[in-house]
């Protein structure tokens, strides 16, 4: 019965490794947008977003600001709006919201 167990607890975190591994991508009709891609390269994907909002800057140790940070919104796609955070030209950060 230990074995079982063991097989169901692997089989778990092999679902969720794969789900987590998702969460951080976007679609846009056939192509994907995932972090770490550059700004140019979700405008060509996915065309310009509903809204971009200046979210502030990074700063670094000497207190200055070093790169911008935005979020730009796509959507509404299935009831949910896709909110991806740039950070110095670069994906940060994708989520969803529900409308």
């Amino acid at each position: 019965m230990k074995f079982y167990g063991t097989i169901l607890l692997a089989g778990i975190m092999i679902l969720a490794g794969f789900s987590m591994a998702w969460a951080g991508g976007m679609r846009c009709g056939n192509n994907i947008v995932n972090v770490n891609d550059s700004a140019f390269i979700i405008e060509q994907k996915c065309g310009s977003p509903i809204s971009r909002s200046h979210v502030g800057y990074v700063i670094n140790e000497e207190k200055k600001r070093e790169l911008l940070i935005e979020e730009w919104v796509f959507g509404p796609k299935n009831e949910y709006f896709y909110l991806v955070t740039i950070t110095g030209g670069r994906v940060s950060g994708i989520r969803s919201e529900k409308k």
